[in-house]
């Protein structure tokens, strides 16, 4: 089982990735924001790996950057390629969370989704 440490080397290691790319790329903190759609703290705390980004926005991120998911997630030493355990203990917070990064208007298709998953 993963320690709240490996979590946190996890989001500092994938912190230094994203800059890495950025950096490759020749793009500030700011720009990257810019392309992404989110603020520039958003970036900063991702770099330095001070909050867990989900994994649409490391999506979005990587797409930026000219990259793929997996490219940003795969280091030739092995350091990022596995990912911890969640911390939430229980599915209905998660399910609670990426609920609400639902855009309001997608959220009836969800619900309608989730209630016909839920009859198999």
């Amino acid at each position: 089982m993963n320690t709240e440490a490996d979590h946190r080397e996890f989001l500092r290691a994938l912190g230094a990735r994203i800059a890495e790319f950025r950096r490759a790329r020749k793009l500030t903190q700011e720009q990257l924001a810019e392309l992404v759609g989110v603020d520039p703290q958003t970036i900063q705390r991702a770099e330095t790996g001070r909050t867990a980004l989900s994994l649409l926005r490391l999506r979005s991120i990587a797409s930026a950057l000219g990259g793929t998911l997996a490219e940003l997630l795969s280091t030739g030493d092995g350091q990022l390629n596995s990912v911890p355990e969640s911390p939430w203990p229980d599915d209905e917070l998660r399910a609670a969370l990426a609920y609400r990064a639902i855009p309001t208007e997608r959220k009836p298709w969800a619900v309608k989704m989730l209630k016909a998953l839920g009859k198999k």
